[in-house]
């Protein structure tokens, strides 16, 4: 991926109709669909169909940075499931310790078939992405089809070096310490903000133990 997916044919999942990004490349658009409301079940419902390969989503509503209700992945999961869909949570901008647990989706009671990591993995030294998944999946795609991926990038040993590090540092019980620290430092902010103008600033939701705001 270049710009978080915004090139090529990955700026068809990953570029919302709105930034034109499909149409800025000129790419078919009759691969991939936007479900309107983020967090609603019933909006991504009708789109699960017999050709529906994945879902695809951040455990988060980025627009807004609004956290998925706590019933939303959970209840997607068992739907996409019942329709043969793989479901596929994207953790490039909210895992690895942003949301003070390894992915934010962790917060949630469920199995994703795919997890996508990236940007913060290469610990701001090296670009750096990987795809987790299930072993059944796995062997689906690369050893039991007639094709398999291949890239000339894959592999380094330096990004592996990195990546192993970074991993290493986001699971140390003081910088989860850290997060929380910083956490309770920004909500206090952000409630002096919400008090002091309230017709700027609100506080909209609890996720986790915690409350976020967000501007309206």
């Amino acid at each position: 991926m270049a710009f978080h997916g915004h090139s090529g044919l990955a700026a068809l999942v990953t570029g919302s109709e709105p930034e034109g990004m499909a149409e800025h490349y000129r790419l078919p658009t009759g691969y991939s669909e936007f479900f309107g409301e983020y967090g609603v079940v019933e909006a991504v419902d009708r789109y699960i169909n017999h050709e529906c390969a994945a879902v695809i989503l951040e455990p988060m509503n980025y627009e807004t940075f609004e956290p998925a209700p706590m019933d939303f992945l959970p209840k997607l999961v068992q739907l996409c499931r019942s329709r043969g869909t793989l479901l596929i949570i994207d953790e490039t901008r909210t895992g690895l310790g942003r949301s003070g647990r390894l992915y934010m989706s962790s917060l949630y009671q469920f199995e994703p078939d795919m997890v996508i990591l990236g940007k913060g993995f290469g610990g701001g030294l090296y670009p750096v992405s990987a795809l987790l998944t299930r072993k059944d999946i796995y062997d689906s795609c690369m050893n039991q089809s007639a094709w398999g991926y291949q890239s000339s990038l894959a592999g380094s040993p330096i990004a592996a070096i990195v990546a192993a590090k970074v991993l290493e540092i986001v699971q140390r019980r003081e910088l989860a310490e850290n997060v929380a620290r910083l956490e309770s430092a920004l909500k206090f902010g952000f409630r002096s903000l919400c008090e002091t103008y309230p017709d700027v600033f609100s506080r909209a939701w609890v996720l986790g133990g915690y409350r976020r705001a967000r501007l309206i």
